[in-house]
This record gives structure tokens, sequence and C-alpha cells, in this order.
């Protein structure tokens, strides 16, 4: 069980996927999500090169997949989350061949649009974009989910993460409106969730605190891709 392995084995991530559809031909202003429809061979494939180079856990190409994006698109934003999650099981099917265990994890992104008062997206309307997606990731088949938390300076991130970082710090979100969005949202999912942030959101919150309120909220995990495994 996955929960069973958090934080007593050394699991391994996969890496970037925005920089890698860039080079297969995904264009300026291309919802990337599409592709797990459209391109499904192409997301199979990435995946599954991680997989074979020893991935434990493949986030989902659904980075920018919720409710408030993909209101007009010609693709259900279910389809889009299922298709996400299918195709990244297809490729550990497909890619791993030692018999260890993998999972797929659904990747939660920001909304693209600014909180009030910056912009006019109010955080009940945001809580709900991101509920939807986690209930059709789970539904899917995801094994657990990851959340970001931005922050100025994401070095470990591509060119489009960095700037959903810089965006969803200029509409107003914090580290506390994320823990009360997961609080809200832990009512309504059961698989592991676990953060994904910098070592400088832990510390300037306070490392103690940020980690006795993770838990209250629900949280099962902590990714934080600066620190050193030796420093754990």
């Amino acid at each position: 069980m996955l929960l069973e392995r958090l934080g007593k084995e050394l699991l391994y991530f996969d890496g970037g996927m925005g920089t890698l559809l860039q080079s297969k031909g995904l264009q300026p202003g291309e919802l990337p999500e599409v592709w797990n429809l459209e391109h499904a061979e192409e997301i199979v494939d990435i995946h599954k090169s991680y997989f074979e180079a020893g991935s434990d856990i493949v986030l989902s190409n659904t980075f920018g997949a919720n409710a408030i994006k993909f209101h007009d698109s010609k693709y259900g934003l279910k389809e889009i989350v299922t298709a996400g999650i299918q195709n990244a099981k297809k490729a550990a099917e497909l890619g791993v061949h030692d018999g260890r265990t993998t999972y797929v994890a659904l990747d939660v992104g920001p909304t693209g649009k600014l909180l009030k008062p910056m912009g006019d997206l109010s955080f009940e309307d945001a809580y709900e974009a991101f509920k939807e997606t986690m209930i059709y990731g789970e539904e899917a088949g995801a094994d657990l989910i990851e959340l970001g938390i931005p922050f100025s300076d994401p070095t470990a991130e591509g060119p489009v993460i960095q700037e959903a970082n810089v965006r969803a710090l200029a509409g107003g979100v914090t580290t506390d409106k994320v823990f009360a969005m997961v609080e809200k949202i832990r009512k309504n999912t059961k698989i592991p969730m676990v953060f994904m942030t910098y070592a400088n959101v832990v510390f300037s919150y306070g490392t103690e605190r940020f980690i006795r309120k993770a838990a209250e909220v629900g949280m099962d995990g902590l990714i934080l891709p600066d620190v050193p495994f030796e420093e754990k």
C-alpha cells in the first residue's frame, strides 16, 4: 500500500512533461491536456520512458485540467482527466519490466485565473474546480494526488510551470489558502494527497507549523525538490 511506503522508502517521481510535449510538436497556446485524447500515443510514450528509466510514481498529464479552463472545450473535463490517468496506467503496463509496484499521481495545477480581489475568481469557485478534477481523477484510478503550492523561484521546473507559479502568486494564492482548500477537498476524496513545493515555502511558514497544519488538513506527504535526500 502506498501510504505504508511514503516516508519509509526512496520512491522516484518522473520529470518534466511540458518541454517534452513541445519537442513533439505542442504549439504555443495549445492546451497540453488535449493531447491525452488527440495524441494519446505520444503521452503514453513519454510516461513509458519515465517508467523504463526507473520512476516509481508518474504524474498524469493533467496539470491544467480544471472546469474553469475546459468549460468551453470540445472535450469534457471528465474525459480529459480519465484519459490522462488511463494513458499513464497503460504506460506502466508497457514500461515496467522488473515487477516493481508503480503508481500514477493525478497532477493538479493552478486554475489559470486570478483570485479575488486581484481577479474575478472566488475561493469557492476555485475550490469547486479543484474538487471536480480530483473526484474525476480518483474515479479514473489515480493512486494519489499531487497538489502544488506556488513559489516565487521554482528552479526545478520548466518555463510553463514557472509561469504558472508566478501567475498563482500574483493572483493571491497563499499557503494558508491552499491549506483551507485542501481541508474542504479532503472531505470528497480518500486517496493519498501530497504537496509539491519548495523549501523556502516550508521554512518561511515554520517547518513544524507547516507539517502540523498539513497533517491536520489531511495531507499524506510532501515533495521538496530543492532539498537533498541526505537532509531528509
